[in-house]
């Protein structure tokens, strides 16, 4: 997200759609399924012309759940059981939380359907973040043996991952009003800088290494009544 109408439409998806505004809600149907979304016409980046771009979706028209497969990130897949330890929720801090994804269930715990909101123009959110987080200490510390450390914002790490040498950033979001006990997760190799996670609370942050050179960080969160476990992010897949 955001995708242009144009490449649902040419994979055989139908829209309804009027000229009199610029954000419609409509239905986009293919086959006999049906799934709400919202348009916008917007002008991206240099190109002037401007074109409509589907900013929402939603597998749910009127009160019912459509019958439409669909896979999410992490490997979320209708009709799957959520699993406690498993995020399916994800909401866009960087934005003050107006953008996110969201997984609906039964009363049994079963995916039924999603709603997912994004912005109508594709933004590198690496970028975003580092504009909007505080500025980094100078302190860089280098990481080869097994254990656990306790992360400290501002300081740049320096690891093995799956046999790459990367750089593992804590931030906090502060430089925004709404970001102030958000913090971001970095990786980066090169040029090259990847979000790994947010975490919208204080907590503590372990960088945990095992024998192998596996490495995940554990968020331990200070209000034990809210966060009565702790998080696992995983850095396997970087």
């Amino acid at each position: 997200m955001p995708v242009l109408l144009d490449e649902m439409l040419n994979k055989g998806w139908t829209v309804n759609i009027s000229d009199k505004e610029d954000i419609q809600e409509c239905i986009l149907r293919k086959n006999g399924k049906e799934v709400s979304c919202v348009l916008w016409k917007h002008a991206s980046g240099e190109n002037t012309d401007k074109k409509w771009y589907v900013v929402q979706l939603k597998t749910q028209v009127g009160e019912k759940w459509t019958d439409i497969d669909f896979e999410l990130f992490g490997d979320i897949r209708k009709g799957e059981k959520m699993l406690e330890n498993k995020e399916y929720y994800f909401k866009d801090y960087l934005y003050f939380g107006y953008f996110f994804i969201e997984t609906h269930t039964d009363k049994d715990n079963n995916i039924i359907g999603f709603e997912m909101r994004y912005a109508p123009s594709h933004t590198d959110r690496a970028k975003r973040a580092e504009l909007l987080c505080e500025d980094m200490t100078g302190e860089c510390l280098h990481v080869k043996e097994q254990g656990e450390i306790e992360l400290k914002h501002g300081v740049k790490y320096v690891l093995p991952l799956n046999n790459k040498e990367k750089t593992l950033q804590l931030r906090r979001l502060n430089k925004v009003e709404w970001g102030k006990y958000v913090y971001v997760i970095f990786l980066i190799e090169g040029e090259r800088r990847e979000i790994v996670a947010t975490i919208p609370y204080q907590a503590k942050f372990i960088l945990c290494r095992d024998e192998n050179g596996s490495s995940h960080i554990k968020v331990e969160g200070y209000d034990t009544a809210v966060h009565s476990e702790a998080k696992i992010v995983s850095l396997g897949a970087y």
